[in-house]
């Protein structure tokens, strides 16, 4: 059943229609994340370029370029658990890559990571610590669109240096 609905979960989340991409003038990460039962799976989007930096800044490489490979996808695994920090019913929860690509947006290459999250138990609170490539940019800003099911409920965080955490409640 857990497995069941965990597909159900992804495949809610990957079917609502991305939003358009503006050209890179600005440092920006763009999430998605959907909560049902004990899952919670989040899609995030990076540029490119500016992921391959925070990787590289991370595990303190002299360049980096991402590669659909399991080495890669464990670094970026490592770096997302340090700089997004889940909290699901006050438990801090360690992500799962499910999937991961490239694609070309306008003109800019982008990279997606598909990750889930599992309490264990139905998810009633969730906090989010969001510093991703906060490291790197003065002006990064950070979006989470969160909807859970199967309320509907739906709420849109935005993150910057000085506010980088919210935090959800959801009906029982």
């Amino acid at each position: 059943m857990k497995g069941l609905r965990t597909v159900a979960l992804l495949t809610a989340l990957l079917s609502v229609s991305s939003a358009s991409v503006t050209p890179h003038k600005f440092h920006a990460t763009y999430a998605r994340m959907a909560v049902e039962g004990g899952v919670a799976a989040c899609e995030i989007r990076f540029f490119k370029h500016d992921l391959e930096e925070a990787i590289a800044k991370h595990h303190k490489l002299a360049g980096y370029s991402l590669s659909p490979e399991l080495e890669q996808d464990s670094m970026f695994v490592s770096y997302l658990n340090k700089t997004f920090k889940i909290t699901l019913n006050d438990t801090l929860a360690t992500a799962s890559l499910a999937g991961s690509g490239e694609e070309t947006v306008g003109h800019e290459e982008m990279w997606w990571y598909l990750v889930t999250y599992d309490a264990g138990e139905v998810i009633h609170e969730l906090s989010v610590t969001n510093r991703l490539l906060f490291e790197l940019f003065d002006d990064q800003r950070n979006i989470l669109k969160l909807q859970h099911f199967p309320s509907a409920k739906r709420e849109t965080f935005y993150f910057v240096s000085d506010s980088d955490h919210h935090e959800a409640a959801f009906p029982s």
